[in-house]
């Protein structure tokens, strides 16, 4: 169901039935893929272990996704769209001048995450 909001996708592992539908056709002595397992998760977003090496959404190395800066700077305009329509105000305890009592929190790693998300109320503008 691609087309449904569903946030929740991402805490149920991948049905046996389309793990095994994907399997069926690959060839002798290929590495199977054993679907999404989301009890492997230990951060908020999903990576490449929690997929079985499923989700590198860009590849990397010599097949390296030939349009993942146009991807980028696409996803860039979808946010200045969104930015224009709505407004965004953060919810919970925030301070700038002191980001470890923050209520998001930080995760470090190869990229920066929220260990908590970042909790926002989302208002559509209004245009005078």
């Amino acid at each position: 169901k691609p087309d449904e909001f569903d946030p929740d996708r991402w805490r149920r592992p991948t049905p046996p039935a389309l793990v095994e539908q994907f399997n069926k056709d690959r060839p002798a002595g290929e590495p199977k893929w054993n679907g999404y397992k989301p009890e492997l998760a230990k951060t908020l977003y999903p990576n490449e272990q929690h997929s079985d090496y499923a989700f590198l959404p860009f590849g990397a190395g010599p097949r390296k996704c030939l349009g993942d800066q146009f991807a980028l700077m696409e996803s860039v305009v979808m946010i200045a769209v969104i930015f224009r329509r709505f407004e965004f105000e953060l919810q919970g305890k925030h301070d700038p001048t002191k980001p470890n009592e923050s209520d998001a929190g930080m995760l470090f790693g190869a990229t920066i995450h929220t260990l908590n998300g970042l909790n926002v109320k989302v208002k559509k503008r209004v245009h005078a």
